[in-house]
């Protein structure tokens, strides 16, 4: 038997998951980076409401209409986060790949630890997690 015609085996759920995760942060990260003020001289406001309205024209695009609008704003709020990260680290820090490559790992462990809690209340049917704003100073 050749190569060709073993089947790969079909990733877990988890790994689905993770990869699935993981694309969504390169996506908004580089929407972010690719950002470009339409004027030399603007406020980060700015960007950011264009990034919101792409992203919720863009989720509800592929979520569809019937996604309660709570939901919509909590997971658009995650990647409108994550793309003002990219569209302002460029600009007040030099490229580093390492930092990158743990930004983005601490950013999955996030989101992962974020569904494994929206999961473990899952029996509170509708339920959208907001957490607490918290600064850890070391």
């Amino acid at each position: 038997m050749s190569d060709e015609n073993k089947e790969s085996p079909q990733p877990s759920a988890e790994e689905q998951l993770l990869n699935t995760i993981r694309m969504q942060i390169a996506q908004a990260f580089n929407s972010g980076l690719q950002s470009q003020p339409k004027t030399p001289v603007y406020y980060l406001s700015e960007v950011v409401q264009e990034l919101e309205s792409f992203f919720t024209k863009e989720f509800k695009q592929n979520a569809g209409e019937d996604i309660p609008d709570e939901a919509v704003k909590a997971n658009v709020l995650f990647l409108v986060q994550l793309a003002t990260l990219g569209h302002i680290l460029p600009r007040v820090c030099a490229p580093d790949k390492d930092f990158q490559v743990n930004l983005f790992k601490l950013i999955e462990e996030r989101a992962l630890s974020l569904i494994k809690a929206s999961q473990e209340q899952a029996g509170e049917k509708g339920k959208i997690i907001h957490e607490e704003k918290k600064i850890i100073v070391p």
